[in-house]
């Protein structure tokens, strides 16, 4: 898998959530379940134009010694995906992914100045409605020993 870009939980937030269970509600509830904004969609096709990519997008998720976060990355649909079409961007999430995560929101923020680094850079950001693990994921050793990789 090609990486873009590795975002950081910056926060909850929340999204109206639909409690039916009824096959006439399932649509309306998975919708619920990710969402993309005009700025991710508009900076995501401007990057696979750009560099010539004709890929999925998929949500990640990653942990380290620092915590869980979520993350974009290019990849093929595999058969445990659910399959999320914004705008001419497709994007694929596994399902199981949802139990850890609730909601999952991408969003691109961009750069709070014109320095091009630091806090104030921009780029994708992906979040959940549920607050993801930190730290202490490590099970072989310290992190300060750099067992874990990091």
């Amino acid at each position: 898998m090609i990486g873009i870009t590795t975002g950081e939980f910056i926060g909850e937030f929340s999204l109206k959530k639909l409690m039916s269970k009824t096959a006439h509600h399932n649509e309306k509830e998975e919708s619920t379940m990710f969402q993309v904004t005009e700025s991710a969609i508009e900076n995501l096709k401007e990057y696979l134009k750009k560099n010539d990519i004709n890929s999925a997008v998929r949500v990640i998720m990653q942990s380290s010694c620092s915590g869980t976060s979520l993350g974009l990355g290019l990849d093929e649909k595999k058969d445990s995906d659910k399959v999320f079409e914004e705008n001419g961007v497709t994007f694929l999430v596994d399902d199981a992914i949802f139990a850890t995560t609730g909601a999952i929101m991408v969003d691109y923020i961009k750069p709070s100045c014109g320095c091009g680094g630091g806090s104030g850079s921009g780029g994708f950001s992906v979040s959940s409605e549920k607050k993801l693990g930190r730290g202490g994921s490590c099970s072989t050793g310290s992190c300060s020993s750099g067992s874990c990789g990091c």
